[in-house]
């Protein structure tokens, strides 16, 4: 690692960016594991627990197209100011029907996350193609490490504040519980529209704004499959992604059936996990690797690997210590696709590109989700880890049968202007 590389945080555009979403990142953590444990609680079924957290991605495969086009034709700081502005909204609305109504039905629980995601989706795009302009070239793998590796600790803190302080207040008045936790999302979502209206504007680089969403959209495509990397990375992704989509409801499952059901529980072993990825982010941010491709293969195919093993980890500790491997790995493969993404596309297509990546991963999620619930029905749960487990290791290893994957690198750090 060049130590006189410029540090991310001197650069004032990316340091209000990362102050805003480490601060909605914070509300996300706390929020993300109620949400899935609310629907669970009120329904007591694994199927209809599949089906809500699949409503929560769907817009990623109806919007997510859409959304990259949009990214690439206004400004993205404008783009993301509005999303936390808008999520702010929905989640204050949700908490007043939370407090009005403890046990909320399973349609607006499920209404609440679309809604949410979709908002997502649009922040999603915006956000990757305005970090490499906020920060120069040479800083760019540096300040996606960081952003990662901070993503983790905060994710860490809230799910340990959700296991410390909100464990209790579950097992006393599950009604405060859930409002409790809905209303701090929706205000670390305020907290971050502050941080984000600093963010100076990012508006695309010009081109012909006389195409059609369809066709911009294509054109993203086409760029993709020229891409040696991308054209396969993405399928791969999908792949593994369907592999693996069920996981959090097989999560809260294991938690219910082998760990005692608890939300703190739950809370330990998803600190454990991201923890990890914040430790496997600094390690990876420090590692100069040059070939994307056989770097994501190797971390997803170890995490499936994992995967499998956890379903012979009924034993609380060897289950967390699985878990503590998956996130060390993840960075490994995630970021240096990241930094290829951010050095060898060029500017007016990263909305598309990185939204054409969102959809694909997260489209097949909805399947997944909602497929998960009844194969925890037929298959039980030591089996349907192995299957998931398995999938994502061998989807993951496809990669490596094209040539022009495996030889992809990094490109070098060119000149592009970025902003402080």
């Amino acid at each position: 690692m060049d130590v006189s590389a410029p540090k991310p945080l001197s650069f004032a555009g990316f340091r209000n960016l990362w102050l805003g979403q480490t601060t909605s990142q914070l509300g996300d953590a706390i929020y993300a594991l109620v949400f899935v444990f609310m629907a669970n609680k009120v329904t007591g079924r694994a199927d209809v627990v599949g089906v809500v957290a699949a409503l929560t991605a769907l817009p990623f495969l109806v919007f997510g197209p859409h959304a990259g086009v949009v990214a690439d034709r206004r400004d993205r700081q404008r783009l993301m100011l509005t999303a936390d502005l808008a999520s702010a909204g929905l989640l204050f609305a949700f908490a007043v029907y939370v407090w009005l109504q403890p046990r909320p039905s399973v349609f607006v629980i499920g209404a609440a996350g679309f809604l949410l995601s979709t908002v997502n989706v649009f922040f999603l795009p915006a956000r990757s193609a305005a970090i490499p302009r906020l920060v120069p070239p040479e800083a760019l793998q540096a300040a996606l490490a960081f952003s990662t590796a901070t993503m983790s600790l905060i994710q860490s803190a809230g799910i340990a504040f959700g296991a410390i302080v909100l464990g209790p207040i579950e097992r006393a008045n599950p009604g405060i519980f859930f409002v409790s936790a809905v209303l701090l999302n929706a205000l670390t979502f305020l907290v971050s529209a502050f941080f984000v209206a600093k963010v100076p504007a990012v508006p695309p680089a010009e081109r012909d704004t006389h195409s059609s969403a369809r066709q911009d959209v294509a054109e993203g495509i086409r760029l993709i499959l020229r891409e040696p990397l991308l054209r396969i990375t993405l399928p791969v992704s999908l792949l593994i992604n369907l592999a693996i989509s069920g996981f959090f409801v097989v999560y809260v499952r294991t938690n219910d059936v082998w760990f005692g059901g608890s939300f703190a529980t739950i809370s330990w072993l998803e600190f454990g996990f991201v923890f990890s990825m914040l430790l496997g982010s600094i390690l990876a941010g420090r590692l100069n690797v040059r070939r994307p491709g056989v770097a994501f293969t190797l971390a997803m195919a170890g995490v499936g690997l994992c995967v499998a093993a956890m379903g012979f980890a009924t034993n609380f500790w060897a289950y967390l210590a699985l878990n503590v491997v998956c996130g060390i790995a993840l960075p490994f493969g995630t970021l240096p696709l990241m930094t290829y993404i951010g050095t060898a596309i060029p500017d007016e297509y990263r909305g598309r590109v990185s939204s054409v990546s969102s959809m694909l991963s997260a489209g097949v999620q909805p399947v997944g989700m909602a497929v998960s619930g009844v194969l925890l029905q037929s298959l039980g749960l030591v089996r349907l880890y192995f299957v998931m487990g398995g999938g994502m290791t061998l989807a993951a290893l496809l990669g490596l049968g094209d040539r022009g994957y495996r030889a992809a690198r990094v490109p070098q750090a060119s000149n592009e202007r970025s902003e402080e």
